[in-house]
């Protein structure tokens, strides 16, 4: 009887293992991407970790190529005197910062939406998640 209900126990756990495991191998994955921008000097760099099959840490930036500094609160002083640049940059910045999560959160980069008036660093972000993603599949 004993061995019967560990069995069952083991073959519980082992259903309920193969249930959660998510679509991708257990690693780290980098990523990047232009985001069909070639005509601008960014790139965007992703590095996903993956546990259990799931996404579980992102960690994602922007890089001006030209000016050899990372998309960061820093970079505003670029677009001083145009109020425009200035509200369009602090928009992707909140993207930049913000979308790592939301992917931990929903685990597909398909459920995760642009932020209004985020759309260029959300573009980034979700070409470069989709490069280092392929590598990851099962």
């Amino acid at each position: 009887m004993k061995k019967t209900v560990l069995s069952l126990f083991s073959l519980t756990i082992l259903l309920l293992s193969a249930c959660t495991s998510g679509p991708y191998k257990d690693g780290c994955y980098s990523g990047k991407s232009q985001a069909g921008y070639d005509y601008e000097p960014y790139i965007g760099y992703i590095t996903i970790f993956v546990k259990h099959g799931w996404p579980i840490k992102a960690e994602f930036k922007i890089v001006d190529t030209l000016k050899k500094e990372v998309f960061s609160e820093k970079y505003e002083k670029y677009f001083e005197g145009n109020e425009h640049y200035i509200n369009q940059f602090r928009n992707d910045w909140k993207g930049i910062q913000a979308y790592p999560a939301i992917f931990i959160k929903s685990k597909d980069i398909e459920n995760v939406d642009a932020i209004s008036g985020a759309t260029w660093s959300y573009n980034f972000f979700k070409c470069a998640a989709q490069d280092a993603l392929k590598n990851a599949k099962k």
